[in-house]
């Protein structure tokens, strides 16, 4: 689907607010693969991150399909708390290239399809903001 909406041939017959896929996502860094298919969210493997807020770090399952920001934590994540992503094989922080658009705080990038197209997402809580970024050619 990535590939497709890249190539401008993505075409779907439907309205519905259903995801329109799910994300293969690994660390930009790394390159290592964050799918945990032994930890499903919504029917699909999640993505299994680390984060780090007020002093405590833990891990953290968000689902794979795009659209959807269900996410399971460790410890509790206080709303409007700015946090920390790390990945859970190199344990470097997640890259921010940009901040977001809704709440201005920093996005962190997780690499889909195989590093052609990234996802950031917001590290505020309780904000789903995020960029999608099918070019991956600049970083």
């Amino acid at each position: 689907v990535v590939q497709n909406t890249i190539d401008g041939t993505f075409v779907t017959a439907t309205k519905s607010k259903e995801p329109a896929f799910t994300i293969d996502a690994s660390c930009p860094l790394c390159k290592h693969s964050l799918m945990d298919s032994a930890n499903c969210l919504d029917g699909y493997p999640s993505i299994k991150m680390y984060a780090s807020l007020n002093g405590k770090s833990g891990w953290v399952s968000m689902t794979s399909l795009y659209g959807i920001f269900n996410l399971i934590h460790e410890h509790e994540m206080p709303e409007n708390t700015v946090t920390s992503f790390f990945c859970p094989f190199c344990h470097s922080s997640l890259p921010s290239y940009s901040n977001c658009m809704e709440c201005s705080a920093p996005l962190a990038a997780i690499n889909i399809n195989s590093g052609d197209a990234v996802l950031e997402i917001c590290t505020r809580t309780g904000c789903n903001g995020h960029l999608l970024e099918l070019n991956n050619k600049v970083r």
